[in-house]
């Protein structure tokens, strides 16, 4: 291996250093690497709207020292704590030294979900007494996520303060948002723990002097005490309790976590020799099932993820279409409540305040301060022109694993209602072509797959202004026609599954026609509202690829293009060429590397039979998440060119991480390399796998097609040749080995011979 690839296991990157994050549901809680909440953007959030915008523990009017602290799950933590010296009695009997430093520990079990529950034990480990003043510094804003990450506070209102005694000698702290259209408050109490041994009340008796809240403790020598802290997210006077209660480790309270965790257990399991894929495949099922909503009434409904941590903590349509679609072989269930939840939230009529049109797609659902004060568009918000593409391609992808006609059949209104909406009013201008412009204040200025306000640029780096039309999306709209055209050919409706093939063809002569570059032998990025190409080299005909719209006899340009050292850094392809003058390897839309679109490359790189190609980006992308905690990738990270002075990418500042795309972009990745298509209405597997040298060995485990599940071994050999053998199967499926009907470089003799082989035993 060249010096320049190699990767140093070493690296260890971190999006967000200086933080820690639990999340739950609509819960999220960012805290300082100590787990205080001291300022910035931290805080515990419920549903974006900030609760606490301080929470800092003081012993003796200092912090204590901490130990260690860590995530246990995705909603919970473990930290433990030494008490300053000076709460650790008079220890001058004792020698002094490191008895007397770690005299008083503290542990701090935190846990996320509809508010905080904090598990408190003090212990005494010394000889002597020890004596405590305790103090947790308290203090709220309500301000919105969104607000808090710009820096502008956009809604504001007095915020009232009250303490209140109860009998027991405890008492209650009540924050309550005095806004007449936001009636938001939080209940924080500080109780003995029904865990612990009960400290004597009027020596624990909690009070508020203002800034904290406070009690006193005296342990007696190796004497522990427990107690509990909690905040309670209050809404128009309802108080919603924390769903986790003491020692919650693996707990799962509620229907939606027994789901999240039915869903994981049973999802595909990969197993390799090669630690890095095995970790991020671990990684990503485990991100997906943490990131799970709880919305909607059915199990699937309960397990569709949110788009990501810490920012997109809610139901954004493309990203959750796009991850349930891309991790289809992790399991089929996600997608079917993404289906769900987004059909029922079609838009009904037309609303220029939010992009509304009857047929269209949320692009987010929120229920932030701004979004429900109307100072951002995001309550239900529809400008986008991925997601509708996206759920028609959801519907074809789906009933192409599951095979459920009646299931189906359930989408179908929701369908043909979001066909409509393309075919009509999503072509602004008539031409054929999809061009987005947003009517919402605050709506998106861009509304396809670079939908950041300074993504979409010339070739001389100026801004395009809308309405734009870019060539992802009329990829997308051929794919959908072709996917919805199987489901209507399956389902009985013969006559406008031909109607669609039809139109899908035209769509792809015409798309050849206009967005072909002779002279850069490339696809140009869009058409401007004058129709005049827009020539930059971008990402973007990556996604074309994938769809297949791309026309056989410029495939090989468009690869060749894409790999090229401009815009393959060796750890990914970019978003943007370097050699444009807007290129920037830590910009949003500019020059970074999104593991997301990586996999949409390789999977359209596959389908052209580019298996070298489409293997070299699943390194890279591999190669990436090793650098990265937990082997998780990230939103996105930096576009520096892979070699000697540059051991790892860097970094996008205000990446999410988890992100659901970037965990589907795995399954997405092993995918493409084993050249896996799905055709449940004919109990058919279709494989075309191609193992690189770096992974020559993978086993896919209860893998499931339509009513039937199946185990594969796939193993490459000194020539290079990859082999499989299915070693169990439960139902009724056929395992075909077939290349992908678009491929350029098979003939009938190998598609013949491939065909025979898949009928040989064990195959």
């Amino acid at each position: 291996m060249r010096k320049a690839n190699r990767v140093t296991s070493d690296i260890q990157l971190s999006v967000y250093p200086h933080f820690a994050f639990a999340y739950h549901g609509r819960s999220l809680l960012v805290t300082d690497r100590a787990g205080a909440i001291t300022g910035g953007l931290e805080g515990l959030y419920e549903h974006d709207l900030r609760l606490l915008s301080r929470l800092r523990l003081l012993v003796n009017g200092q912090p204590p020292r901490l130990d260690a602290l860590s995530p246990v799950d995705a909603y919970s933590s473990l930290a433990y704590y030494v008490c300053p010296p000076a709460a650790n009695g008079d220890a001058s009997g004792q020698g002094g030294g490191e008895e007397r430093d770690r005299q008083v520990a503290i542990r701090v079990a935190r846990f996320v979900g509809q508010g905080l529950h904090a598990d408190i034990a003090i212990t005494n480990h010394g000889q002597t007494e020890a004596r405590l003043d305790l103090a947790w510094e308290l203090a709220a804003d309500f301000a919105d996520l969104v607000a808090v990450r710009s820096g502008a506070r956009q809604q504001s209102a007095p915020i009232d303060v009250r303490w209140e005694d109860e009998p027991d000698g405890n008492g209650v702290l009540r924050f309550t948002y005095r806004h007449p259209q936001l009636r938001r408050g939080a209940l924080i109490r500080l109780s003995p723990s029904p865990t612990g041994t009960p400290p004597d009340a009027a020596a624990f008796a909690p009070r508020w002097d203002g800034r904290c809240l406070t009690c006193t403790l005296t342990l007696d020598p190796h004497e522990r005490r427990a107690f509990c802290l909690t905040v309670a997210p209050v809404s128009d006077g309802a108080i919603s309790p924390p769903i986790f209660g003491c020692d919650a480790f693996g707990a799962a309270p509620t229907e939606a976590d027994r789901a999240a965790r039915r869903w994981s257990a049973a999802a595909t399991r990969l197993e390799t020799p090669n630690p890095t894929v095995q970790r991020a495949w671990d990684q990503a099922i485990a991100d997906l099932a943490s990131l799970a909503l709880g919305m909607g009434a059915t199990e699937a409904e309960f397990v569709t993820p949110a788009a990501g941590i810490p920012h997109y903590q809610a139901l954004f349509g493309r990203d959750a279409l796009t991850a349930t679609g891309q991790s289809l072989l992790f399991s089929p269930v996600p997608a079917e409540g993404a289906l769900r939840l987004l059909s029922r939230h079609l838009g009904t009529k037309d609303d220029p305040r939010y992009d509304e049109q009857p047929g269209r797609v949320a692009q987010q659902i929120r229920d932030d301060p701004l979004a429900l004060l109307g100072k951002a568009p995001y309550l239900r918000y529809y400008g986008d022109y991925a997601a509708p593409c996206a759920l028609l391609v959801l519907v074809g992808a789906h009933h192409l694993v599951v095979g459920d006609d009646d299931l189906t059949r359930q989408f179908l209104d929701p369908a043909r209602r979001v066909l409509d909406w393309l075919d009509g009013p999503a072509d602004l201008d008539g031409d054929g072509f999809l061009e987005y412009y947003s009517h919402a204040p605050g709506g998106q200025k861009h509304q396809g797959w670079k939908d950041s306000g300074n993504g979409v640029v010339y070739a001389d780096g100026r801004q395009v202004a809308p309405p734009i039309a870019p060539c992802e999306i009329q990829g997308y709209w051929y794919a959908a026609k072709l996917l919805m055209a199987e489901v209507f050919f399956t389902l009985g409706d013969r006559s406008r599954a031909l109607e669609l093939a039809r139109s899908a063809a035209d769509l792809r002569r015409r798309f050849t026609e206009r967005f072909w570059m002779p002279e850069e032998r490339f696809i140009a990025f869009a058409l401007d509202a004058e129709k005049r190409q827009v020539k930059s080299i971008v990402s973007n005909a990556a996604h074309c690829l994938a769809t297949g719209i791309v026309a056989r006899e410029h495939a090989t340009d468009v690869v060749r293009r894409l790999m090229a050292p401009d815009m393959f850094s060796g750890w990914g392809m970019r978003t943007l060429s370097a050699d444009h003058p807007s290129f920037n390897p830590f910009s949003y839309h500019l020059g970074s590397v999104w593991p997301v679109e990586n996999a949409t490359a390789a999977f359209g790189m596959m389908r052209y039979g580019f298996h070298d190609e489409a293997a070299a980006l699943a390194r890279g992308v591999f190669d990436a998440a090793a650098l990265f905690e937990q082997r998780r990738l990230p939103e996105t990270f930096g576009g520096l060119q892979r070699d000697e002075r540059h051991p790892h990418p860097g970094i996008y500042p205000d990446a999410c991480a988890p992100q659901a795309w970037s965990a589907s972009a795995v399954a997405w990745l092993v995918q493409a390399m084993l050249g896996l298509w799905t055709y449940a209405p004919l109990r058919a597997l279709v494989i075309d796998p191609h193992l690189p040298e770096w992974l020559p060995e993978l086993t896919l485990r209860n893998l499931r097609v339509r009513d039937a599940t199946v185990t594969i071994r796939f193993t490459r050999d000194a020539s290079g040749h990859t082999d499989y053998r299915v070693i169990e199967r439960a139902g009724r499926l056929h395992v075909l080995r077939q290349p992908s009907p678009q491929a350029l470089d098979v003939g009938l003799g190998t598609r013949l011979h491939d065909l025979v082989e898949s009928l040989l035993p064990g195959h």
